[in-house]
């Protein structure tokens, strides 16, 4: 959860928090997840809002309209603003997955950077930057 600079976040205002588009279903369902388990999703269902993309849902907040984007951590590392890390106890496990498309005419280069994304050097980048580690090939 990011919130801007101006964000006042213990202070109940009346607008609503965004997220990512109704498509990007393991963050749409994180969010509400995270929401239930700390008992507020009933007082915020009805103003939640979604930003066509993260750079929507990003400028929603840093122009006042909404106190809270919820947002992928890795994406927070070069803004203004407060993160607030959602625990992972909090909502089910956000799976994201790479693949090399057998019919691709770039199926090496791809392939190159498959294993690069499972090699040490990107793990660590990988867990610099909030995402959790791949399980590997």
């Amino acid at each position: 959860m990011w919130a801007s600079p101006a964000s006042e976040m213990s202070r109940a205002r009346n607008q609503p928090d965004c997220d990512r588009q109704p498509g990007a279903c393991p963050l749409r369902r994180g969010r509400r997840e995270a929401l239930q388990a700390v008992g507020v999703w009933d007082a915020v269902e009805d103003r939640v809002i979604m930003g066509e993309n993260v750079a929507q849902t990003f400028q929603y907040a840093e122009s006042g309209n909404v106190d809270v984007a919820f947002v992928p951590l890795s994406l927070t590392n070069r803004r203004a603003g407060v993160v607030h890390p959602v625990p992972e106890s909090l909502h089910g496990p956000i799976v994201q997955a790479l693949g090399v498309v057998s019919a691709s005419t770039h199926a090496r280069e791809a392939r190159a950077f498959a294993d690069f994304v499972n090699s040490a050097p990107a793990r660590a980048i990988l867990e610099k930057y909030g995402y959790g580690l791949p399980a590997g090939n």
